[in-house]
């Protein structure tokens, strides 16, 4: 416990703090000394002028030692306090919790406070609970929750009408075959492929590093294309990962018509730069800004999404990827968030 100018005993006593009545009346330091300190959130004291008189040890853990600086100092690295400022709001009557973001502290907060009466001094209680975690969980759900309804989309649409067109040509099978026995497995084709295309998406893990050339050998041997890899990087990403070369790839030399493939990596700050080459027939300019776009094709007999699904997946991974220009085929450009810790074991790509 932490303090600007009192003698206390060391301890905790079994105590009851109601933090949702307006006023708490303490007679003696001590007692409230002995009691915020038995908590294991942050909580400070502050005088009318905002000063920090006291901490306990948990706020030391979270701020370091503030005793005599200014709450809005610390927390907000401000000259006075901010509008949404919780002693100002509850004396003006606002008696909850709020969330927000600070940006010095780069943490998501939830500050409530209430006023205490102590040797005849009104002073605040500041409680603060750290909520990053439970906030970057509620923004992965949220993207998984995209993903899935993209899924959900695709498998409604694009499966169904290709298993639709299949019975339709097996019901008259029987009839005429050669040609129409090809159509409907070309149909399957189609329709295995889309399946394919979203297996990795349902999966939502924590990002963990990964070895990108382990990764894209794994994936190539699947297509009957040259590849060659220079360098390798270790990045943050999930088992989704497998899903944006399986894309490329499969764009490559589907609709490239690539015969070779070149992929380079190299260090680049806290990212990795990959470029990844084919020398297929490349991508025609006036369709250039839109191969990124949700649902857009250029063949009806393809779904669009493969490369909609790359980028959501690199956003998710703190990257992106782009379209460079060209001379031969077709350029990506893909940037993945590196992952330098050597102690750490490395996913394997099973």
């Amino acid at each position: 416990m932490e303090r600007s100018s009192c003698r206390w005993e060391k301890g905790c006593k079994t105590q009851s703090l109601f933090f949702n009545t307006t006023i708490i009346s303490i007679m003696k330091e001590q007692d409230l000394w002995s009691l915020i300190d038995c908590f294991e959130v942050p909580i400070i004291v502050l005088t009318r002028n905002f000063e920090i008189v006291m901490q306990n040890k948990a706020s030391i853990q979270f701020l370091g030692k503030v005793i005599g600086k200014k709450c809005y100092e610390v927390f907000h690295n401000l000259d006075s306090p901010p509008p949404f400022c919780r002693i100002l709001a509850f004396l003006n009557g606002d008696r909850g919790w709020e969330e927000l973001y600070e940006q010095k502290l780069k943490k998501w907060l939830m500050v409530k406070v209430n006023q205490i009466r102590l040797e005849n001094e009104d002073l605040f209680l500041h409680f603060v609970v750290d909520v990053s975690e439970i906030k970057r969980r509620e923004i992965e759900f949220q993207k998984t929750s995209e993903l899935l309804s993209l899924v959900t989309k695709i498998v409604r649409h694009d499966v169904l009408n290709a298993l639709t067109a299949v019975r339709g040509y097996l019901e008259i099978i029987e009839e005429k075959c050669g040609e129409l026995a090809r159509k409907a497995i070309h149909e399957l084709d189609d329709a295995v492929k889309i399946l394919k295309q979203t297996e990795y998406l349902p999966k939502q893990s924590e990002l963990k590093p990964y070895k990108l050339r382990e990764i894209i050998e794994k994936v190539g041997a699947k297509f009957r294309v040259q590849i060659t890899i220079q360098g390798d990087c270790i990045v943050l990403a999930d088992d989704n990962v497998f899903s944006i070369f399986d894309n490329l790839i499969r764009n490559a030399v589907d609709h490239g018509k690539a015969e070779k493939i070149s992929i380079k990596m190299e260090p680049e700050g806290e990212f990795c730069r990959l470029l990844f080459s084919d020398n297929g027939v490349g991508i025609a300019k006036e369709i250039r800004e839109r191969i990124f776009e949700d649902g857009f094709t250029t063949s009806p007999e393809h779904s669009g999404i493969g490369l909609f699904l790359v980028k959501l997946l690199m956003q998710r991974y703190g990257g992106e990827i782009s379209l460079l220009d060209s001379e031969i085929g077709t350029t990506f450009l893909l940037r993945f968030k590196r992952y330098d810790d050597k102690n750490s074991p490395i996913a394997q790509s099973n």
